[in-house]
């Protein structure tokens, strides 16, 4: 519900955190009110903001 309205805001990049499945859905490039690249990424997963692709974050140390 949210994600057009943070697209059509222009934020670069949002993470969704999704507890109940345990792993992150990660949306980017926003352009026309949606978000062009959506990535799911799970709990034995590492992943990178956009603007810090040398930042690796376990997706597992985020979840607990």
């Amino acid at each position: 519900m949210k994600m057009p309205l943070y697209a059509r805001a222009g934020i670069p990049e949002v993470w969704l955190i999704n507890l109940v499945e345990e792993s992150f859905e990660i949306f980017a490039k926003p352009a026309n009110g949606r978000y062009q690249e959506i990535k799911k990424a799970k709990r034995s997963q590492s992943i990178s903001p956009k603007k810090l692709p040398a930042v690796k974050l376990r997706a597992a140390a985020i979840l607990g």
